[in-house]
């Protein structure tokens, strides 16, 4: 009988939550976007939202279509191309399922929002092959070109109080990356990376950078250091230190350049070239040597 009262009310809450997706869907559509793009800019605080269309789909899934996200300041803007919110068929839903296209690139996660504690966790976050050559923002506030997919995982964590408090740990990830340079290093204006990996973490507004490395045809290498984030982003000030390795590519391709580097590898004994990179994420500023006791290696 206990049993029977059970799966009885247990089709009576999924009744429930369907028919309160149904008459949210069914809701005058313009109120309804509206009140999901407020409900967006709580978890973002600092940003505008606007939402184009919205259309449900069987059994608890909504999907959303032409999301912008634009910051206070309006210099970030973020177009989100598809949203889809898969609810978790369970009563009360405590988790939705994320899904969305940006980018050229795609992005998941699992979603828990705490009201208490006024957080909200994206767990098992994966971003894949966003395009940063799409990223329009990113090219016009840095004046450079950038290009290449970028792949990250993790766990991010936004408070309610604002981004300042919000966590991020994962590994981050630029595959077939080319970047041009705001001055040359070792005769190369610009680079091409084969690959580019890190593992990151965001706490108080400060990136760390952790068992970084590089590699492509020119040079190879290792990094570590921390960003310190400003406002606005691009004046985020850098401390990075790095072991450098030319290639033979660039080494055979001009002969002062080998010349030069053969010196640098005399004058620090190691088997890589010491380097830091400071000033901000616009204006880097680049140069060789130890800016204190190295703590990175380039492998052979």
């Amino acid at each position: 009988m206990i049993k029977r009262i059970c799966i009885v009310l247990l089709y009576v809450f999924y009744t429930v939550a369907l028919v309160a997706v149904l008459l949210v869907v069914l809701f005058p559509k313009e109120p309804f976007l509206a009140w999901a793009a407020a409900k967006v800019e709580q978890v973002l605080p600092g940003y505008e939202c606007s939402i184009e269309h919205i259309s449900y789909e069987y059994p608890l899934q909504v999907r959303l279509s032409r999301i912008s996200l634009v910051n206070a300041e309006k210099e970030v803007e973020i177009p989100i191309d598809t949203l889809v919110v898969d609810i978790e068929k369970k009563w009360p839903v405590k988790r939705v399922y994320l899904m969305a296209d940006l980018y050229g690139g795609t992005a998941e996660a699992k979603v828990n929002a705490d009201r208490k504690a006024g957080t909200v966790t994206f767990n098992e976050l994966h971003v894949d092959a966003l395009k940063l050559e799409l990223i329009d923002f990113m090219q016009e506030s840095l004046d450079r070109k950038l290009q290449g997919n970028l792949r990250f995982s993790g766990r991010l964590v936004l408070t309610g109080a604002g981004l300042s408090e919000s966590r991020f740990t994962g590994a981050v990830k630029v595959e077939n990356f080319h970047t041009e340079l705001r001055r040359s290093v070792l005769g190369a204006g610009e680079f091409d990376f084969t690959e580019v990996a890190v593992d990151t973490a965001l706490y108080r507004r400060q990136i760390t950078l952790e068992n970084g490395t590089f590699s492509g045809p020119l040079v190879a290498g290792n990094f570590a250091g921390k960003v310190n984030l400003q406002k606005p982003w691009q004046q985020s000030r850098l401390q990075i230190e790095c072991g450098l390795q030319p290639q033979d590519a660039l080494l055979k391709k001009d002969q002062k350049v080998a010349a030069v580097t053969a010196r640098l590898y005399r004058k620090y004994h190691e088997d890589f070239i010491p380097c830091v990179i400071g000033g901000n994420v616009k204006f880097p500023q680049f140069r060789f040597g130890h800016k204190a006791k190295p703590r990175v290696s380039a492998k052979k």
